[in-house]
């Protein structure tokens, strides 16, 4: 078996991978079409290291801009990589993907000396949906409800939604920075038309974005209603909104995932069709 940092020229090789196992490999299929494998620092770039067996790559680990760890392929390749590689990342700040693999690299890190509690420990229900079967709320067609995509005017109210959803499902803290990156990140999804927002009688109740895009697949996520206007439908129809959208672009199915504890949002996922398919993980380190 075969161990190395990947560059470009192993791009067709590590999509065969990642769509095999498309579910739990979006936030890494969508990067690399973005920016390919090669590594500067850039938003969505990561350094990217591969298992080989002979021509075929079985597994791959990737540090990305953010610090994140993403993983898929082999678990016994994934583990040799960590012991291989791991000395060569920069600070660690979660670990996201295949619950199996995040469990197996959290206990490599958590026996580390300097290892950092976790500010948001997170096993996931993973949801997915063929789009011809979504079942598009009622409350979306009646006349006081329209939906669009987000604009620049929005970032009044987008941002300080986002920083919410940020500390409540991130387990982010609220300090300029955190500021800072949200409108940044906001910013990128309104230009890159991947956010959605709901208006109740022209009052923005509700958004959801985009958080990955790769035919077939779009992964839903930042699926937001301020605390006080929940419980009225205006998040399914949020993500119904981008579903629809998606399906008039050409996408045939979603994935999207939530905490295996909040059983009201996935209620809500099932009732616009979304069916149970496996476990995610979602880790991330405190500052």
């Amino acid at each position: 078996m075969n161990f190395r940092i990947l560059n470009n020229n192993d791009q067709e090789a590590l999509q065969t991978l990642l769509k095999k196992n498309a579910s739990t490999s979006l936030f890494m299929l969508s990067n690399i079409e973005q920016t390919q494998i090669n590594y500067s620092g850039a938003m969505f770039e990561g350094r990217y290291y591969g298992a080989f067996d002979g021509a075929q790559l079985i597994a791959v680990l990737v540090q990305y801009w953010n610090g994140n760890l993403m993983f898929q392929g082999d678990a016994d390749a994934i583990e040799e990589l960590w012991v291989r590689f791991g000395t060569e990342f920069t600070k660690i700040n979660g670990f996201i993907g295949r619950e199996d693999l995040c469990q197996l690299l959290k206990a490599k890190y958590d026996q580390q000396p300097n290892a950092r509690a976790y500010s948001i420990s997170s096993k996931e229900r993973l949801y997915e949906l063929d789009l011809s079967a979504l079942q598009t709320p009622t409350l979306i067609n009646e006349n006081q409800i329209q939906w669009r995509l987000a604009t620049l005017d929005d970032l009044e109210y987008l941002v300080p939604w986002m920083v919410d959803y940020n500390i409540e499902a991130l387990g982010a803290v609220k300090n300029e920075a955190l500021v800072e990156e949200t409108t940044q990140s906001t910013l990128s999804k309104i230009n890159n038309q991947m956010t959605f927002v709901i208006t109740h009688n022209d009052e923005p109740v509700a958004t959801a974005s985009y958080n990955a895009k790769t035919h077939p697949f779009v992964q839903i996520g930042a699926v937001w209603t301020p605390i006080q206007l929940r419980g009225r439908g205006y998040a399914q129809c949020a993500v119904a909104a981008a579903l629809i959208t998606a399906r008039e672009d050409g996408f045939s199915r979603s994935i999207l995932f939530t905490d295996e504890q909040n059983i009201a949002a996935q209620k809500a996922y099932e009732k616009i069709g979304y069916q149970s398919c496996g476990e995610f993980g979602l880790y991330i380190l405190t500052n």
